[in-house]
């Protein structure tokens, strides 16, 4: 009697312990913790401008979840909370770090991305919702993962894949404005639509061969609010590989269209964009030196002068991985920018790498704006756009090293320095820019 009660009662149990089972697979998390210390001297360039120094801590938690209804049908959620550790919680020395969110952000919660997919056909898969949309070498569309908040878009993306390779198509709505009578448009909007490609059979020289057209179009609404109209195409060709010791990579990334500048109705005044940038990189590596790589970089795109207002060829970069071009202290950007690169990577042990990096950055047109980087709005301020302006923005040098243990935890150092050149000098500015800025940073890194 007592064993028929026990196998009535597993065969109870058997479908609730299935379930559980089931549910418990079709879940999935990682996580990632970082934390990180800056300190920061002549963070303007100029000894005599006050603040001299300062250091900041920021921390950010990432919480990844994922569930997976069937083999067709999965959805995913990013999670991340930021915070500079005493900012927000008033200046006393009885402040404490329970923030209530309601008159600071720091303790509220962001979801980066929350997004459906639908796996249609072993080759088609189609995701809504808002995510990362990373493509190729991150120089047009990137994660951008390195700063704060990474870029997340809201929109319908499909992707087929080939044997020779992967089409991807996408519908992104960058704002939705409501209406409203003082806006000239009906119903404001900023939409982009793209078609990328990515080619897979390739010779053996080539290793990456990335395509893409995207239109943007953005409802003009008024040019007291920065609200200049677009109708813009992008496009461009990125190509990569190596052969024996030698690796490479091309790009070439244009747009071109209109820039509504002012406009009712009929009554349209728009300036014609035609702005590219080109990047080529060479390296050289010494496998058996501990993994020794020397490279040369060139990267330009083209500025504005402002002397005309029915032409503007300032590159605009779009979405690209910002903290990984133009220098690691992250005082210029993209934008009128020429950049001169020479750099020197080894690994003297598995887990550890080390890296040196020196940029000589100029401004492509003389009279344009610098394009200022997260840690470059006081030092390249109040620049000279006259006829007389300097085109010598400064020099960087980085020194940067990584090393990686076991357990996912990993830790990097930087010491950087940036040297004023003579568009930063010129007397002309409100404040001339003389005197080297420095950065010290360090990083702690967990995954889970």
């Amino acid at each position: 009697m007592r064993k028929a009660l026990a196998l009535a009662a597993f065969l109870a149990m058997a479908p609730y312990a299935q379930a559980q089972e089931d549910a418990s697979s079709a879940f999935s998390t990682n996580a990632e913790y970082r934390l990180r210390w800056q300190y920061d001297e002549n963070v303007k360039a100029n000894k005599d401008n006050e603040p001299t120094s300062q250091d900041a801590f920021n921390q950010r938690m990432k919480l990844g979840l994922g569930y997976k209804a069937s083999d067709k049908l999965s959805m995913k959620a990013t999670l991340l909370h930021n915070a500079q550790w005493g900012i927000g919680d008033g200046s006393g020395e009885t402040a404490s770090a329970e923030l209530n969110g309601i008159t600071d952000a720091q303790n509220m919660l962001l979801v980066n991305e929350a997004y459906a997919t639908w796996m249609v056909s072993d080759e088609f898969t189609l995701r809504a919702g808002r995510g990362s949309l990373g493509f190729g070498d991150g120089t047009v569309i990137a994660d951008n993962d390195w700063e704060a908040t990474p870029y997340s878009f809201e929109g319908l993306l499909g992707s087929y894949e080939m044997e020779f390779g992967r089409f991807s198509a996408f519908f992104v709505r960058f704002a939705d404005i409501p209406y409203s009578a003082t806006v000239a448009a009906q119903d404001p909007e900023t939409n982009a639509t793209g078609l990328l490609y990515s080619h897979k059979m390739m010779p053996e020289f080539l290793k990456r061969a990335d395509v893409h057209v995207i239109k943007v179009q953005k409802a003009f609404t008024a040019a007291s609010t920065a609200g200049y109209g677009q109708d813009i195409i992008r496009y461009g060709l990125s190509l990569g590989g190596d052969f024996a010791m030698i690796d490479w990579r091309a790009v070439y990334n244009a747009h071109s269209g209109d820039y509504i500048v002012t406009g009712n109705g009929t009554a349209v005044t728009k300036s014609k964009a035609d702005a590219n940038m080109m990047e080529f990189e060479l390296g050289a590596n010494f496998e058996e030196f501990m993994k020794s790589r020397v490279y040369v970089l060139y990267h330009r795109d083209t500025g504005d002068d402002s002397t005309t207002t029915d032409k503007n060829e300032g590159y605009q970069s779009f979405f690209y991985d910002k903290h990984y071009n133009a220098g690691l202290m992250d005082v210029v950007g993209w934008g009128n920018l020429t950049d001169i690169a020479l750099g020197y990577t080894m690994a003297p042990m598995d887990s550890t790498t080390v890296g040196l990096h020196y940029h000589m950055f100029s401004r492509t047109e003389s009279r344009g704006a610098i394009t200022a980087g997260l840690n470059g709005s006081d030092a390249t301020s109040n620049v000279n756009t006259g006829a007389n302006a300097k085109d010598k923005i400064g020099d960087e040098l980085d020194l940067v090293a990584t090393h990686n243990y076991d357990n996912g935890f990993s830790m990097t150092g930087r010491l950087g320095m940036f040297m004023p050149g003579d568009a930063l000098k010129d007397t002309n500015n409100a404040t001339p820019r003389s005197d080297t800025y420095t950065t010290v940073y360090v990083q702690a890194k967990m995954n889970f």
